[in-house]
């Protein structure tokens, strides 16, 4: 006898057809707080500036926007495209793409043309476009499509594309470069900088909140993970951040004791500007101030780039050119996976550089790697503490990290530190006794 496993059942009533706009539906298929704000000003760019003639839009609210500016005599917002009508336009474009492919299919090919014309642009001129940035301004065109049913022949589009720029003069820092930056930091940028060359983590993922991090001790010879308000942090090994929690993208990044420290000092910063400590769901990036504003990615970026200017560490390659030899941020990924990959494990060599390309939230060496590779976080945790006093900036703290791996090695081999001294005595009174009788002989 057949039998429905679940007591749903569903009647023409409950069936509703969405209503929502497209731009709603575009903003409800990315998860990601940052890349959803990335996409929705670059679509917006394109729609009510690009687009800006080939769209009707709603032509009144945006000359009444105008009219608005004008009366409030903000020059920059003056100048900027008007974006009262974002909404209709999107919905606007959608429609066109289901009724006349054939139109948007020339237009996205007029769009890609333009495009490549500024990156033959000399690099110096500030209406270059850098051939590796070509594909991220049609993300958002994409997105806008499929959020919305609209099935569009993009192979056409992408092999328009010009080849990818590979820049073999760009490199990580080095950690005396690091700690140079290190001596014009505030407590929030040394936080940032110390975690982001320990852990590799991308610009994006500094979007976290307090809970996300976790420190890992070791405490009876066993890991254990504790919370960002610890008091107790005796045995740590290193610190734990989730990142991209709660999408597809989620890992663990890990970071550094020496890491952990500047974000205990951050927090009691955090707690003398706005009088008491950060609340869990609380962002871990905050602008200055009495209160509680969510510091961005970006900002925090630009922030970074006024210290390394103060530091001289960031030079551009050549004068009057745009490019530099160490990206911002993705320069201290550089570094961790420099350094991460150069210390020795004691696993096997390919399931260490498995756990390495983990680390990095990379799926592994091949995409199945993350289907038939499954890594505990402990595991990960073994891994990286190798790692870890090679990670270190200060002198100090390396030292610190070397004699605490070392100590760990002379536990594993089961020799305290009372037996490994009446060792040496030992071995002491073997070699007087060797060289009274090498006398003798």
């Amino acid at each position: 006898m057949f039998t429905i496993s679940l007591a749903i059942r569903l009647n023409k009533k409950d069936v509703i057809q969405t209503t929502e706009d497209a731009l709603t539906l575009f903003r409800n298929g990315i998860k990601s707080k940052e890349t959803r704000e990335t996409y929705e000003k670059r679509l917006k760019e394109f729609l009510c500036g690009t687009l800006e003639n080939y769209l009707d839009g709603n032509k009144d609210i945006r000359e009444k926007q105008r009219q608005q500016r004008l009366a409030n005599g903000e020059r920059k917002k003056i100048a900027s495209i008007l974006d009262a009508d974002f909404s209709e336009r999107a919905s606007e474009l959608v429609k066109k793409a289901r009724e006349n492919p054939d139109e948007i299919m020339g237009m996205t090919l007029a769009y890609s043309a333009k495009l490549k014309e500024r990156c033959e642009k000399p690099q110096e001129d500030p209406d270059y476009l850098n051939p590796n940035t070509f594909p991220n301004m049609f993300k958002p065109i994409k997105k806008l499509f499929k959020m919305n049913g609209v099935h569009f022949e993009w192979q056409r589009v992408d092999a328009t594309f010009p080849e990818k720029k590979t820049n073999q003069d760009t490199r990580g820092y080095t950690r005396e470069e690091i700690s140079t930056i290190l001596k014009f930091t505030n407590p929030i940028e040394r936080a940032v900088t110390l975690v982001a060359s320990s852990s590799g983590m991308r610009r994006a993922g500094f979007d976290f909140t307090w809970d996300c991090i976790k420190p890992v001790y070791r405490r009876d010879d066993n890991l254990a993970m504790g919370s960002y308000d610890d008091e107790d942090d005796s045995g740590i090994v290193c610190g734990m951040i989730t990142v991209y929690a709660g999408s597809t993208e989620q890992y663990f990044a890990l970071f550094t004791p020496e890491a952990w420290e500047s974000i205990k000092t951050y927090r009691i910063q955090w707690r003398s500007d706005v009088l008491k400590n950060p609340r869990p769901d609380d962002p871990f990036l905050k602008r200055a101030g009495n209160t509680v504003s969510v510091l961005s990615c970006d900002a925090m970026a630009n922030r970074m780039n006024k210290v390394l200017k103060k530091a001289k560490i960031r030079e551009p390659l050549k004068a009057g050119k745009r490019n530099y030899e160490v990206p911002i941020m993705n320069g201290f990924r550089r570094y961790f996976n420099k350094i991460n990959k150069e210390v020795l494990s004691k696993d096997s060599p390919l399931a260490a550089l498995i756990k390495k390309e983990m680390m990095l939230s990379h799926t592994g060496l091949i995409k199945l790697d993350k289907n038939y590779f499954q890594t505990q976080w402990k595991e990960l945790v073994e891994e990286y503490v190798e790692a870890v006093p090679a990670l270190t900036i200060s002198s100090e703290e390396r030292v610190k990290a070397e004699n605490k791996t070392l100590r760990k090695e002379n536990s594993e081999l089961g020799v305290t530190r009372q037996e490994l001294e009446d060792m040496r005595k030992e071995i002491r009174l073997l070699k007087k006794y060797n060289k009274k009788n090498n006398k003798k002989d």
